[in-house]
């Protein structure tokens, strides 16, 4: 029997809410209430801080304020990312069973993820490739990062694709360890007109279905999901301070970024 992964666009919302709606989807698949689940979403622009990251020197607190860059802070561990109406950002939570241990996981879904990438350019110029052990990149640089974490037998596998990116604003509202230059870029860069997030979203979706012997079930956001999110968000899910209220209700394993 073709196992189903529902699909989800939540589209463009504070980074607070995405946060929440991430906690919740992933306890909901823990508790076995609903099934694998690839959600598409985009944030305002923010900056997202690691859980263990003092807020003060993960980004510029001043340049966030003066430019209102949201600030918040990921259920997950890793360093600070800037997010921005021009990034594709996905949550996978899926059953181990599908997904395999964490490095196996991590290698099958990112190699999904450069070939959907690649499918933006017909002429097969554009390519992209996995950089183990979570990026995507485009001529050695970074257009894909990503990182998966275990919690029992549910996988949540999270990534952010940079279709458009100010990385001068990028540069201001972080706190770096070294410059940016050489590093990074977005697929507005690599491929035009063609980094349609439409097309991209189908692609993406296309790729992990087909890798993991799924059939996607278009679907929107649970009410049950929805309610757990609200109930996070009134607990602080997502504030920076450096002892934040709001947790996840359930402990993972990262796999670093």
């Amino acid at each position: 029997m073709t196992r189903t992964l529902r699909v989800i666009d939540t589209g463009l919302k504070p980074a607070h809410w995405n946060i929440a709606v991430t906690a919740a989807l992933i306890e909901q698949h823990v508790d076995g209430r609903i099934a694998d689940t690839l959600r598409f979403h985009r944030y305002r622009p923010a900056v997202l801080i690691g859980r263990n990251q003092r807020f003060a020197e993960a980004c510029d607190v001043r340049a966030c304020r003066r430019h209102g860059v949201d600030v918040a802070r990921r259920i997950t561990g890793g360093g600070a990312v800037y997010m921005t109406p021009g990034v594709l950002a996905f949550d996978l939570v899926i059953g181990r069973r599908v997904a395999g241990d964490q490095e196996h996981a991590a290698s099958t879904i990112c190699q999904a993820l450069a070939r959907g990438l690649s499918r933006l350019d017909a002429t097969g110029r554009l390519v992209a490739r996995y950089r183990a052990p979570n990026d995507i990149v485009i001529a050695g640089r970074k257009v894909v990062g990503a990182s998966g974490y275990y919690d029992g037998t549910t996988l949540a596998y999270q990534g952010a694709i940079m279709i458009d990116m100010d990385f001068a604003m990028m540069a201001e509202v972080l706190v770096l360890p070294a410059p940016l230059d050489g590093q990074l870029t977005c697929l507005r860069e690599q491929a035009g007109p063609a980094a349609d997030r439409n097309a991209l979203t189908g692609f993406v979706t296309g790729e992990l279905t087909q890798v993991f012997g799924y059939a996607a079930a278009p679907d929107d956001l649970d009410e049950a999901t929805m309610q757990i999110a609200e109930r996070m968000l009134v607990d602080g899910m997502g504030d920076a301070e450096d002892h934040p209220p709001g947790r996840a209700s359930h402990p993972m394993q990262e796999q670093a970024s």
